[in-house]
């Protein structure tokens, strides 16, 4: 799921990659390898797709958890 949702972004499908990232994040432990990763694409798409606040919320919890500090370097 992760795969094709990330081939859609860089295809800049965002409505396909969002839907994509979401439901990896929502199916996936907040420990899985991609978590981080996906909420930051899903935050990137969703701006994109114009909604703000949805994409902050998420790129908050990107920089808040730094469980993986590589995803927003400093």
């Amino acid at each position: 799921m992760f795969d094709t949702a990330l081939n859609k972004h860089f295809q800049g499908d965002a409505v396909a990659a969002a839907a994509g990232f979401y439901t990896y994040i929502r199916g996936s432990a907040k420990t899985a390898d991609r978590y981080e990763w996906a909420e930051h694409f899903l935050a990137l798409d969703l701006d994109k797709l114009g909604l703000k606040q949805a994409a902050l919320q998420y790129e908050v919890m990107v920089a808040e958890e730094r469980a993986r500090p590589e995803v927003l370097p400093d």
